[in-house]
């Protein structure tokens, strides 16, 4: 009996998980000529433009972005993205910096994470580069506070799951 009731409630609590977390998109990158793609909680904010593509989370209380480099840029965007970290008052913390190396698509990509601080207190950064071919690269920040990053963490796994190379 017990059996049977839990079978006849699964589909409906599977229908409820799923709808907590629905995804929006996918969006890809760049617009002109799409060569990667993913989606996003359908209740964070999406701005996008050719290159670019920033979320915040409903609360404001998350940051994440994707933009689509060209190797030849990568110097540019490297100083581009501290100028940002400066712009936005993070401060970050070398000490507790930790490095991840993977493979994306067949690619070497690398995952950078610190902690830190902004204006609102402690904060946690993560700068991701993947690399799709010999010349296009993918860079990502995803950006919160601690508690904020804690509360998106599964947002932001299938935020991260998500990402796919379209050629």
């Amino acid at each position: 009996m017990i059996l049977t009731l839990v079978r006849a409630a699964l589909p409906a609590v599977f229908v409820a998980l799923l709808s907590c977390f629905a995804m929006a998109g996918p969006h890809s990158l760049p617009v002109d000529a799409p060569v990667v793609a993913m989606t996003f909680p359908d209740d964070w904010d999406v701005q996008k433009t050719n290159r670019l593509i920033e979320v915040t989370s409903k609360a404001g209380d998350m940051y994440v972005s994707y933009m689509i480099v060209g190797m030849q840029e990568f110097t540019r965007a490297m100083k581009t993205w501290d100028a940002w970290a400066g712009d936005q008052k993070i401060k970050l913390d070398d000490t507790n910096k930790s490095v991840k190396k993977f493979q994306f698509e067949g690619h070497d990509s690398i995952s950078h994470r610190w902690t830190g601080s902004d204006e609102n207190g402690p904060t946690i950064v993560m700068r991701t580069i993947l690399k799709l071919s010999e010349d296009k690269l993918v860079f990502i920040t995803e950006w919160g506070s601690v508690p904020a990053t804690q509360k998106y963490s599964t947002e932001l796994q299938m935020i991260r799951r998500s990402v796919t190379k379209l050629r």
